[in-house]
């Protein structure tokens, strides 16, 4: 195994890192045979052991001029799980402690299961698409394992449909819990369902919609602000009337210590199949935004605010923040960081500005919280329009990454990564772009990076793109460093040299080479100060580490450094 890793601190270097049991690169024992040639085609030499015996040229090493700011990574987009068919996919899923077996909820009101992982071999988990409608925004717009899920089987689905409640007839939004069959692990009975509230929309747009357990085991669900421009029904500000713009946090476990809600028309029959958490935010509470309330009337489901339409979120597994993308309106998209009982605006901030056109929000609305991070729309800055929430990346593949939020945008279709201080982005960058992104998610092998793209029919996988011809080697034997990859023989023109007083560093072995490809350039000594060395120069230097002090035969290889002068400083590889 061969991967090549960036070092940014002193010497900026990018080893080639070689795992001991199995170097996988190109090596040939007949030293007749070699894959650098001169431009005759004539098999190139091998160069000196031991010192200096002549000045040849070096016609082998492949090292790339400049290294580019930061090593930037590329990435792109590819089909996953063998293009395997999905009917406009929109949320992925996997039960806690899998491994082998992946849930992608369809728009039309189907889970399907992808039963084997190594076979790709599907089934229809849960259809409930006789239920669902898609008017608008609508349909099976999310789903969640509950953390029992193994013992219990319970797993909790959000969706919109027509129906007829207290508060209403038409478009509704419901969040129900389905238990899947005691004989067969891979299907569930949609006669299972047991609802936990029916509310009554009065437009059909920004529905929220994502639903997951948090790390607390309490089940979390976004909510929109009901729909229409400008928040025509004033919910983003009102903690005392729908389930709408906001995160609800409720306990399907109905716990010790757990409260009732407050009566609500949404909720389902006389009793309710949930409880509030009884550290939830605004339990009690007679004042919002500067004006009374009456506290038996307050939504205690809620946990944060101020949402427009919070389409998706993920909780950070390392440290359980929850990050959420808002979607905007005209001007701004945006990614909050949430906290109990916070309130992040909206109608009268979008993103980090107020919400152009829309008036002077009341003297009480004072303490909102803005966003880790805002883009614009607009063709000048070709972002997007709508945010698509995202994950945090803790996957095998890509190092760079981990810890990072990678989310995208549903009408650009870019893929970025950003990372946050728990105030504000400390980056943002482009990784790639896929078509009408409606969520994201893990492959539960390796932890890579899933895309839902609605339209696409099928899921999407991020990955690093390979080196183009005339960047960064990827392999040892790509460097044209060595003749003989066994031996550590270098190329004719790559001189070895060691140092009259190296220093110890944690008793590892080195080796180390040197090559002015030119012979007619020569290294300037200065008895005192930096020498000067012609541009084109390379090092070399070869780490191995005795598994058991003292006996050579134990030595395992740890990593080769190249470091290439250029005319503005050096590059190390």
């Amino acid at each position: 195994m061969m991967r090549v890793k960036t070092f940014c601190g002193f010497g900026l270097f990018l080893a080639f890192v070689i795992n001991s049991s199995a170097v996988s690169v190109t090596h040939h024992a007949d030293p007749s045979f070699n894959a650098f040639a001169d431009a005759d085609h004539t098999p190139l030499s091998a160069g000196p052991q031991v010192g200096l015996t002549e000045r040849v040229p070096n016609v082998t090493l492949a090292m790339p001029d400049e290294l580019p700011p930061d090593a930037p990574q590329s990435y792109q987009v590819v089909d996953a799980l063998g293009g395997l068919p999905f009917d406009r996919p929109m949320s992925i899923r996997v039960p806690p402690g899998e491994t082998n077996r992946l849930f992608v909820s369809e728009r039309p009101g189907r889970i399907i299961v992808v039963t084997n992982l190594a076979t790709s071999g599907t089934g229809t988990f849960l259809d409930i698409s006789s239920t669902v409608t898609m008017t608008g925004e609508g349909g099976l717009i999310s789903f969640d394992f509950h953390p029992d899920f193994a013992s219990n089987g319970y797993f909790y689905v959000y969706y919109s449909l027509n129906t007829t409640t207290a508060l209403g007839s038409g478009y509704h939004l419901r969040l129900s819990r389905f238990q899947v069959s005691d004989s067969n692990p891979h299907w569930a009975d949609p006669a299972t369902e047991q609802v936990l509230f029916t509310q009554y929309h009065r437009r059909t747009n920004h529905n929220g919609g994502d639903v997951h357990f948090g790390p607390d085991g309490y089940l979390y669900v976004s909510l929109g602000d009901e729909g229409g421009g400008n928040d025509p029904y004033n919910n983003g500000q009102r903690i005392d009337g729908g389930f709408f713009s906001s995160v609800m946090r409720i306990d399907v476990d109905i716990q010790p210590g757990s409260i009732a809600p407050n009566p609500h028309p949404a909720i389902a029959g006389s009793t309710t199949n949930y409880a509030i958490p009884p550290d939830n935010p605004f339990i009690g509470v007679t004042e919002f935004n500067g004006e009374t309330v009456d506290a038996n009337e307050v939504r205690t489901e809620i946990y944060a605010i101020g949402l427009r339409n919070p389409f998706r979120f993920t909780f950070d597994a390392a440290n359980g923040d929850l990050l959420l993308a808002d979607v905007g309106q005209g001007a701004r998209e945006e990614v909050n960081l949430i906290t109990a009982g916070g309130n992040y605006g909206w109608k009268w901030r979008e993103g980090l500005i107020p919400t152009p056109g829309i008036g002077t929000p009341p003297p009480g609305f004072t303490n909102w919280i803005d966003p880790l991070i805002e883009y614009t729309h607009g063709s000048a800055t070709n972002q997007g329009r709508s945010i698509t929430g995202g994950i945090v990346y803790y996957g095998d593949a890509l190092p760079e990454l981990l810890g990072h939020y990678i989310f995208g945008d549903y009408v650009s279709g870019h893929v970025w990564s950003m990372t946050h201080d728990g105030t504000n982005a400390t980056s943002f960058n482009w990784l790639g772009t896929t078509p009408n992104i409606v969520s994201f998610g893990t492959d539960p092998r390796n932890g890579d990076v899933l895309i839902a793209g609605l339209n696409a029919g099928r899921l999407r996988r991020l990955e690093r793109v390979a080196g183009e011809p005339g960047e960064l080697p990827q392999t040892l034997s790509a460097t044209g460093a060595f003749y003989d990859l066994e031996n550590l023989v270098p190329f004719a023109g790559i001189v070895p040299y060691d140092l009259n007083l190296p220093f110890w560093s944690d008793n590892s072995l080195k080796k180390r080479w040197f090559s002015v490809p030119d012979p007619s350039e020569v290294i300037q000594f200065a008895p005192e100060g930096p020498w000067t060395f012609p541009d084109g120069t390379v090092w070399i230097k070869h780490f191995d580490l005795e598994l058991v002090r003292g006996d050579p035969g134990s030595a395992q290889r740890l990593e080769t450094r190249l470091l290439v002068k250029n005319d503005s400083g050096a590059g190390g590889y």
